[in-house]
């Protein structure tokens, strides 16, 4: 096929007519394409720092004191100042959607209310206050979606206390024994988890101790070393029945 074979194709383009819009033309052209979507610097939900959660959704999440051992739930932030975060274990509706159901704790106890519950905001520890204190936990979701955590009621055998837990990436579902499943959460960051993966088959993550020579004392990561470390071993964040908790206080110590 030679030039005099093809036909030219009419693409119904207009040459500029003024210099300035030649200008806009050929600069444009050497532009990359700008597709819409967030910023470099945005934080996407699959992050493993989490942070962005859907509108009308909250982080659910477990407290515990690390002194009596006593753990509990709450939307946000914690209940108390004695309490420290434990673990996130999902997302849940903030007001009723069909479909789901209200979790509601009452003193120590968890429970889904079979009709909606108007809670009264009181403070625990007011001698004025009568009976159990409510708590408004979310809106729990009642059938199983994909890449969503079963959320269940389990009791640590040690001292009976009831707990929340979710079966997937969870350091105190093996310690503790199933009462009850009581819906579904999605977790935060998004399954597949980015940390999971890079872990490997076993599941296993290093243990370093490094030097922090500003604050005068040794610091522990379970990711890559800031600085030059002594690598301690590895650690599994998938426990099984028998394993002991690794865990760090507030002050840094293990």
């Amino acid at each position: 096929m030679t030039d005099q074979d093809t036909e030219p194709v009419d693409l119904e383009f207009t040459a500029p007519l003024t210099r300035a819009k030649l200008l806009e033309v050929r600069w444009s052209s050497w532009l990359w394409p700008a597709f819409p979507g967030l910023s470099g610097e945005a934080r996407r939900r699959w992050s493993p720092t989490g942070g962005w959660s859907p509108p009308g959704t909250a982080l659910l999440s477990r407290f515990v004191d690390l002194e009596t051992r006593e753990y509990t739930v709450a939307l946000g932030d914690a209940p108390a100042a004695r309490f420290i975060h434990d673990f996130s274990l999902g997302v849940v509706q903030r007001w009723e959607v069909p479909g789901t159901r209200q979790l509601i704790a009452e003193g120590d106890a968890l429970r889904l209310a079979d009709v909606p519950v108007e809670v009264e905001i009181r403070d625990e520890d007011d001698p004025a206050s009568e009976g159990p204190v409510l708590r408004e936990l979310g809106w729990i979701e009642q059938a199983w979606f994909v890449l969503m955590d079963p959320l269940e009621i389990r009791r640590i055998p040690d001292t009976g206390q009831l707990v929340l837990c979710v079966d997937r990436n969870d350091p105190l579902h093996a310690q503790t024994e199933f009462v009850s499943r009581i819906g579904f959460v999605e977790s935060l960051p998004l399954h597949p988890n980015p940390a999971l993966r890079r872990q490997g088959a076993w599941g296993l993550a290093p243990l370093h101790r490094m030097l922090d020579l500003d604050g005068w004392r040794h610091r522990y990561t379970t990711g890559e070393p800031q600085s030059d470390g002594v690598y301690l071993g590895a650690v599994t964040d998938r426990p099984r029945r028998g394993d002991v908790p690794l865990q760090m206080g507030p002050d840094g110590r293990l």
